[in-house]
C-alpha cells in the first residue's frame, strides 16, 4: 500500500513556484502540509477502492 514512487521517468524539476504560492495561499507551511497529507490519503483511498472494483470484475483496467 505504501509502495515508493518510481521518480526514474522524470525529467524535470518539481513545480517550486507552484509549492511556494500553495503555502502562501494555504495561510502556512503547516496548513499546507496538512491538506497536501488529506489529498493524498484521499487518493489513496480512491486508489484502494479502485482496485477493489477491478478485483471483484465490476471495472476492467485500462490496455
Amino acid at each position: 500500500m505504501n509502495e515508493p514512487m518510481d521518480r526514474s521517468g522524470w525529467t524535470e524539476r518539481p513545480p517550486v513556484d507552484e509549492v511556494e504560492d500553495f503555502i502562501v495561499e494555504s495561510g502556512g507551511a503547516w496548513r499546507a502540509v496538512r491538506l497536501l497529507l488529506d489529498e493524498v490519503a484521499l487518493l489513496q483511498a480512491e486508489r484502494d477502492f479502485m482496485a477493489a472494483q477491478v478485483s471483484a470484475g465490476y471495472v476492467r483496467r485500462p490496455p
